[in-house]
């Protein structure tokens, strides 16, 4: 309704069409959520949409869509406005404070673009800045991320110690149950991967 009503005030329809972006992330469609985000920063005044939140937000989901469908190059290159918001110093530090979700998106990328190391270093300090009054999806979001990151590298101390977070953290998810049956597939044990 406020779409409809944001009529040819273009900032408008671009705030309007970046709620319904995150509306369609947080529902789990991911390809809808990244068209609305495109079609937010198509439409916006650039000089009025530069180095907002809201433009943080689109970038934001941009990159978490493009991270989901194996293009961690340009998933870091759509987080670079999120990161402006940090200023001119905005690094790795920084991004953990300012977002944690998003630290952890960009740690996963790096680690799928060769910077291993940093990647699931990012992870790690996403992890630990991650409070509760971060809500569960996102805490859900950091620890499938970091889990998935390190168990398909090997790090199997590191997968263990999301997975701990995440089951203290988010106790009978889906998204623990899921990391629970990737650690007993792992380990060669289908018959109780396939119960999780």
């Amino acid at each position: 309704a406020a779409l409809e009503q944001a009529g040819d005030n273009d900032y408008l329809v671009a705030r309007c069409l970046t709620v319904l972006s995150a509306a369609a992330g947080i529902e789990g469609d991911f390809p809808q959520m990244a068209a609305l985000a495109e079609r937010a920063d198509a439409k916006a005044p650039p000089a009025q949409w530069h180095g907002t939140i809201a433009s943080a937000v689109t970038a934001h989901l941009r990159a978490y869509r493009a991270l989901l469908v194996g293009r961690p190059a340009e998933c870091l290159k759509l987080a670079e406005p999120a990161l402006a918001l940090a200023g001119p110093a905005g690094d790795d530090l920084t991004s953990v404070m300012l977002n944690p979700t998003l630290a952890a998106i960009r740690g996963a990328a790096m680690a799928e673009d060769g910077e291993v190391a940093k990647g699931l270093e990012l992870l790690a300090a996403a992890r630990a800045a991650t409070d509760e009054a971060v809500p569960a999806l996102y805490q859900a979001i950091i620890a499938v991320l970091e889990y998935r990151t390190a168990i398909d590298l090997g790090y199997v101390e590191r997968a263990r110690e999301a997975l701990d977070w995440a089951g203290e953290r988010l106790p009978d998810t889906a998204e623990v149950r899921v990391m629970r049956a990737r650690q007993q597939f792992q380990l060669g044990r289908t018959a109780p991967a396939a119960r999780q």
